[in-house]
């Protein structure tokens, strides 16, 4: 009997063995056919990185490569953070602003100087993504608000009206610094961007709703909002985030046709879920190049729950909720046309004022009003005024 049960239990061994190499050497090749191709599109990457930056209202150039400096600027320190974010939370201007810009001295030169270098690589590692370094995102945001209210309360305490330039300069370098994120190579860069040009959309939109006619230089500001505005789109998003899978298979140095060799059933897991996670990233790609919004919503959703339903837990990890950031890239599109809207609007203005009519855009409306004119966007929950 004993030896009956030995015999069974050396075949079923020697069964799992099997279906192990089996589906091992099957795996293997899907992930030699993988490793091909993202060898090419990292390659690909590489050369969208090499495309030049815009400096914002004609500024001096400098060619250098600006994300060290975002890294060296954008380092966590929680006070100073706080405080700044309990000034912008008051929503009024006061002598503190003063004090914590003198004390930030150097980090909002140093911001208004990167926002001239021509270059943006975020050199990601795709094939370590789980060691790449982030900026702090609280840090980030709050410098970038004291960037903006520092030129109104410095004028506000010398009893000066504000000088407008300047103004629209440090709207469109938050702008500029939240686009430079949004290049980076994780979702991560990309939802701490969004948030950044929701900043420096906005105050640029009331800016330019509240400046006197013909103080603006409008045509500069078009030209570096059109620059700016050409963001990487969604499924660009979702392909580097796609890119950055590979690092299951290989964080710990391995290469990743090794992951579905050899006996280790661990390492059979990580190949095997690298490889629907990709597929399923690439559904993802597909659901996001659609332009009707409520279609691709429900094709990003159907991809978060086959992820879910995965057997495998690293697929379950590794599949983010596309549509979290499908509604925020929304917002700040919406925000990129409103505004941008706002300085046509002011452009238009002739001897009769503004135009009764216009064409402002996908989701915007516009009204000419007895004061000027209203222009909305539910879609960035917006409305921009001239009073």
């Amino acid at each position: 009997m004993r030896k009956k049960l030995a015999i069974g239990a050396v075949a079923i061994v020697a069964l799992l063995i099997a279906v192990r190499l089996v589906i091992g050497a099957s795996a293997g090749r899907d992930l030699v056919r993988y490793d091909a191709w993202w060898k090419g599109e990292i390659e690909k990457e590489r050369a969208l990185a090499a495309t030049p930056r815009p400096t914002i209202l004609g500024a001096a150039a400098i060619d250098t490569n600006v994300c060290p400096r975002y890294r060296a600027i954008f380092v966590r320190r929680d006070e100073t953070t706080a405080e700044i974010e309990s000034v912008v939370k008051a929503g009024v201007v006061t002598p503190t602003v003063l004090a914590l810009a003198d004390r930030e001295r150097s980090s909002l030169d140093a911001l208004l100087e990167a926002v001239r270098c021509t270059r943006c690589d975020w050199e990601v590692a795709y094939d370590a993504v789980f060691d790449t370094s982030v900026p702090n995102a609280a840090r980030a945001k709050a410098l970038c608000d004291l960037l903006i209210l520092e030129e109104s309360a410095r004028r506000a305490s010398r009893g000066e009206p504000l000088d407008h330039r300047p103004a629209a300069l440090r709207d469109l370098a938050v702008v500029r610094i939240g686009a430079d994120f949004e290049l980076g190579g994780t979702r991560y860069h990309r939802s701490i961007g969004t948030a950044l040009l929701e900043i420096g959309l906005r105050a640029l939109g009331e800016l330019v709703a509240s400046a006197e006619p013909g103080t603006l230089p409008l045509a500069e500001i078009e030209k570096d909002l059109v620059a700016l505005g050409a963001r990487p789109t969604l499924v660009m998003a979702v392909h580097r985030e796609r890119l950055g899978l590979r690092s299951m298979a290989t964080a710990a140095g391995e290469k990743v046709e090794d992951a579905a060799s050899g006996l280790a059933v661990d390492r059979l897991v990580v190949g095997l879920a690298l490889l629907a996670a990709d597929a399923l990233e690439g559904e993802a790609e597909t659901a996001a190049a659609n332009d009707d919004r409520a279609a691709r919503d429900r094709g990003l959703g159907d991809v978060e729950q086959k992820a879910q339903e995965s057997w495998n837990p690293l697929v379950r990890v590794a599949v983010p909720d596309w549509r979290r950031f499908a509604a925020e890239d929304d917002r700040a599109s919406a925000t990129f046309r409103l505004v941008l809207a706002a300085v046509k609007v002011e452009e238009s203005r002739g001897d009769g004022g503004y135009p009764l009519k216009l064409d402002p855009g996908k989701d915007v409306t516009y009204e000419r009003t007895a004061s000027g004119w209203k222009l909305s966007s539910s879609l960035a929950k917006l409305t921009l005024e001239r009073k």
